[in-house]
């Protein structure tokens, strides 16, 4: 779903069809761990009051902000609270995602890598567990799914 078509949904409406959408690629790819958004009423009139999410693309913004926090997190080891996401557009941000992916260089996800000593992932694996750590509504709205 684009930015576009989530901003005709409501947050509510957006997390179900995200929801239906990951179980049912979940399913069909045999995956036995996946986050689900929450699909109560009482959820969405509360992030709406608290924190003004409204729509399918303000959680989209919202989930595409915690996604760069978290990455930012795991290869520099602190949160870049210094960005100031209030002026800076969704698209931008996924932008902003795909270039400290790309920024990181191969030493740094090697020692993200040894740092896990349960897992032994060859480069391509390790972009791949990147990848899958997005929510898949982000993966398909910045076209990272093509």
């Amino acid at each position: 779903m684009t930015l576009a078509a989530a901003a005709l949904l409501t947050a509510r409406e957006y997390a179900i069809a995200c929801n239906a959408a990951s179980t049912a690629r979940a399913t069909a790819e045999g995956w036995t761990f996946y986050i689900l958004h929450p699909e109560d009423e009482a959820y969405w009139a509360e992030q709406a009051a608290e924190y003004g999410i409204v729509t399918g693309a303000d959680v989209i913004r919202r989930d595409a902000i915690q996604c760069y926090s978290d990455t930012y997190k795991e290869i520099y080891s602190i949160r870049p609270s210094w960005v100031n996401f209030d002026g800076i557009e969704t698209d931008k941000i996924g932008e902003m995602l795909t270039e400290l992916q790309d920024q990181a260089s191969e030493s740094d996800w090697d020692a993200i890598a040894e740092a896990d000593a349960d897992e032994d992932l060859s480069l391509t694996e390790r972009e791949e567990d990147l990848l899958r750590t997005l929510p898949a509504h982000l993966i398909h709205a910045w076209g990272l799914d093509a």
